[in-house]
């Protein structure tokens, strides 16, 4: 007998969205505010050609790129997610925006469209965990535009435990020492993987870090994000 998919009602600008029963409602806590916050300011500010939405879930962040967006790629593998972004679709939908809905893994996707020498002025990588394996394909996507990047990692290194490759070593940056970890190392390692790149913004919490990069001269401006905090929760 088939499973029956929960789901959950969600109010986002005025919108009820269905969402699963994890991080995927924009109300969940304080990073998911967060998110929402500096994806509206991108959203009201910037105008893209070609973005992509490479962990797209049920289609919240989706809502805010199909406003700034002429061709919206939104990639999701998980089914359950899939069926509720098919249905949220209705409110996501913008009259300027073309959307394609693509059921695969963000690496799948990307390197796809590497392979057909397509390119995008817009990317978001947001995952449930880590993604900075995909940093050698999206630099390879986008030559001038915004990646809206995210990584869970920091997870690993304000509990003392190893990361890749074991650098920083296990007690370098415990505890709130993390705060360092992202200047002093993350930051760094995202700039160094996304050539003609600058970090425009930062915000970090105990279970993640989003990083808005500039590639090449694209006009998105520091500035913007004026007054919004950089560190979340007990890192604060």
């Amino acid at each position: 007998m088939p499973s029956v998919l929960k789901a959950t009602n969600r109010i986002f600008c005025g919108k009820k969205f269905l969402c699963l029963d994890d991080q995927s409602a924009p109300d969940a806590d304080v990073a998911a505010i967060e998110k929402r916050i500096c994806n509206q300011i991108i959203s009201d500010r910037c105008s893209f050609v070609c973005g992509v939405d490479a962990f797209a879930g049920v289609g919240v962040s989706a809502f805010l790129w199909a406003r700034c967006s002429r061709t919206l790629f939104l990639v999701e593998r998980r089914q359950n997610a899939l069926t509720l972004l098919r249905k949220n679709l209705r409110n996501i939908r913008q009259p300027l925006c073309t959307i394609k809905i693509v059921h695969a893994t963000a690496q799948e996707f990307l390197e796809a469209a590497v392979r057909a020498k397509l390119s995008f002025d817009f990317l978001d990588l947001d995952p449930f965990g880590d993604c900075l394996d995909l940093l050698p394909v999206a630099s390879a996507l986008v030559q001038s535009g915004v990646i809206c990047f995210t990584t869970g990692e920091i997870y690993q290194v304000y509990r003392g435990l190893n990361r890749r490759g074991s650098k920083p070593t296990p007690q370098s940056y415990r505890g709130k020492g993390a705060r360092e970890w992202v200047r002093k190392e993350l930051l760094p390692e995202i700039t160094a993987g996304l050539p003609g790149s600058q970090i425009v913004h930062f915000y970090a919490y105990p279970t993640s870090v989003r990083v808005i990069v500039r590639v090449g001269c694209y006009p998105i401006y520091p500035h913007w994000f004026e007054g919004r905090p950089r560190f979340l929760s007990w890192l604060a």
